[in-house]
């Protein structure tokens, strides 16, 4: 098994524990399961295996397999498997703070969602508040292969069949950019309205172009330079801790 058999395992497997709805809950329900972190009390057998899981794959303080990024940022990477999504945000920052770094890891992470819209279409851009931190991930379907696209749409079209107590889970991965080790991993139950907001957004990005996306981001950074501004956009917003 490769690496990216075990990377799709852990996901598949992930989404199966995430669906039970006493391990996580989305939107403001202190209950998601956490790399290096105190297990969840409501049931630490499901989450031990989960820490181990995470721990086997991609242990904390460990270099980070990601590409390294040019500058602070973050990359939201979606795939989809069936009719499931598997998502991950990998945030990297340069010279992470202590406080930083334990706000990633235990605690308060809000997660918003901006839908850019023009005439050739839409997709959206998430959005990661983590301690005194915000990023952006911009994520559209245009560029992406034809089985990828295929697989994808297949996945999002599946979103309004998701309910409070079974919903696609999103991983969060925040890297040390300077030294390229993993500082923290978790994983969060954004609730079905995020996701069929998300997905309805991405479905309108089939038939962007690089170029389409590109001028549309171009106009929307005009008005909103910096991420921070960008969530006076944001048509969902959810907070875990």
């Amino acid at each position: 098994m490769n690496v990216g058999d075990i990377d799709r395992f852990a996901r598949n497997f992930l989404f199966s524990l995430i669906s039970f709805p006493d391990l996580n809950r989305p939107s403001n329900v202190p209950s998601e399961a956490q790399c290096c972190l105190s297990q969840n009390p409501v049931q630490p057998s499901k989450c031990n295996l989960l820490k181990e899981l995470f721990m086997f794959i991609l242990a904390c303080g460990q270099p980070s397999p990601s590409p390294i990024l040019a500058q602070d940022g973050a990359v939201m990477t979606i795939d989809g498997d069936g009719p499931d999504l598997l998502a991950t945000a990998k945030i990297q920052v340069a010279n992470l703070t202590d406080t930083e770094i334990k706000a990633a890891q235990n605690g308060k992470i809000k997660i918003a969602l901006v839908n850019v819209r023009s005439r050739a279409g839409s997709f959206p851009i998430f959005l990661f508040k983590i301690g005194g931190m915000v990023l952006d991930a911009p994520v559209s379907l245009g560029l992406a292969a034809a089985d990828e696209r295929e697989r994808l749409t297949h996945a999002l079209l599946h979103a309004g069949g998701l309910t409070r107590n079974a919903t696609w889970g999103l991983t969060i991965e925040i890297v040390e950019r300077s030294t390229h080790t993993t500082q923290s991993i978790r994983m969060i139950a954004p609730s079905s309205r995020f996701w069929r907001a998300a997905a309805d957004a991405l479905l309108g990005s089939v038939d962007l172009s690089g170029q389409q996306q590109q001028e549309m981001l171009r106009r929307l950074y005009l008005k909103y330079p910096a991420p921070s501004q960008l969530l006076r956009r944001a048509v969902h917003v959810e907070e875990f801790r």
